[in-house]
């Protein structure tokens, strides 16, 4: 009987170096299954414990949500109670404009009365200035005039005699004037012969030239 003799291939003695380099023992097997089944239970418990935690952040996003929903509310409430203040004060302030350009009208309506009636009183009263330099002029000049009058006056009264004959021409005057009214009263011609006694007595002492003004003045109510 012929033997007829096996050889093993090439890569199968090679596989077999390698299972025998990898090759594990019971206990090692055990141990990475335990491990295996370790890690599983850590894996399991990290997923329930993320589920928890997304259960509470989900639940934290919901009250966050209705927390920001309220806080909208509430600010769109007072977003709209800002709003009419601000329309109230905008009205208020449109009010007050059209009242201080109503009294600014009406303070320079004032101001130009105001003005206008200055001006008028400047007017009087520079017209009142002139009246009273023309009046204070007058007086001036009768002042200078009766000065003039008195030196006659003092220059023909200086001697007893002109006194006396001063008071002759004053009695003649006067008996004159008694005599000349009378009869301008019991004649009645005309009106343009009823002077008062005064002209009739200034008339003779213009006449005569024996009276003074003064003794004109003196003797004019005389009867």
């Amino acid at each position: 009987m012929s033997s007829v003799t096996y050889t093993t291939p090439a890569f199968l003695k090679a596989l077999g170096n390698l299972a025998k380099e990898n090759q594990v023992s019971n206990k090692e097997f055990k141990a990475k299954l335990a491990h295996k089944a370790n890690h599983v239970k850590q894996l399991q418990r990290q997923r329930k414990i993320a589920d928890q935690m997304d259960q509470e952040l989900t639940k934290l996003d919901k009250n966050a949500a209705k927390e920001q929903a309220k806080q909208d509310k509430m600010d769109a409430k007072q977003a709209k109670i800002a709003e009419k203040e601000a329309k109230k004060q905008t009205k208020q302030a449109n009010i007050a404009e059209k009242e201080a350009k109503k009294q600014a009208k009406k303070q320079a309506k004032q101001a130009k009365i105001a003005e206008k009636e200055a001006k008028k009183q400047t007017k009087q009263a520079n017209i009142a200035e002139k009246e009273a330099k023309k009046q204070a002029k007058q007086a001036k000049i009768a002042e200078k005039e009766a000065k003039k009058q008195a030196r006659v006056v003092t220059t023909d009264t200086d001697s007893d005699e002109n006194v006396e004959h001063n008071d002759v021409a004053v009695k003649t005057v006067v008996k004159k004037a008694a005599k000349q009214t009378k009869q301008s009263n019991e004649s009645k011609e005309s009106k343009a012969k009823k002077n008062d006694r005064a002209d009739i007595i200034r008339s003779l002492c213009e006449e005569f030239g024996a009276c003074s003004d003064d003794i004109r003045e003196n003797h004019t109510g005389v009867v």
